[in-house]
């Protein structure tokens, strides 16, 4: 095993034992655990087959997370939400406006019940 291998392992078995990583108010762990992966995962020739499978499954999973996060605030139907979106180049880039973060946290709670 070399050093990229041994890291490797060691974050993913941090981050397949971390089941609060696809909560929804752990996003920014999620990319961060995305970001540690992206990095480790440069040199894909000098990672063995198993331990690359394993990566990419763990990569998957926390990206499922964050697009089931992401579709839970796109389709959201609280009369509040509606219009609030932040518009940047013509593309919605999922930002929220919202003077009240009662109605954020309030948000949170909501589609964590999906």
């Amino acid at each position: 095993m070399n050093a990229i291998e041994i890291a490797l392992g060691h974050h993913l078995e941090r981050f397949e034992q971390d089941r609060s990583l696809h909560e929804v108010s752990h996003l920014r762990q999620r990319i961060e655990a995305l970001d540690v992966l992206d990095v480790l995962l440069l040199d894909e020739q000098s990672i063995g087959a198993a331990l690359l499978h394993r990566a990419r499954t763990v990569c998957a999973q926390l990206e499922s997370s964050i697009s089931k996060l992401y579709e839970r605030i796109r389709v959201a139907e609280e009369p509040w939400l509606r219009g609030r979106w932040r518009v940047r180049n013509g593309q919605n880039c999922g930002l929220l406006f919202c003077p009240d973060q009662s109605r954020v946290i309030a948000f949170t709670r909501y589609i964590s019940h999906f």
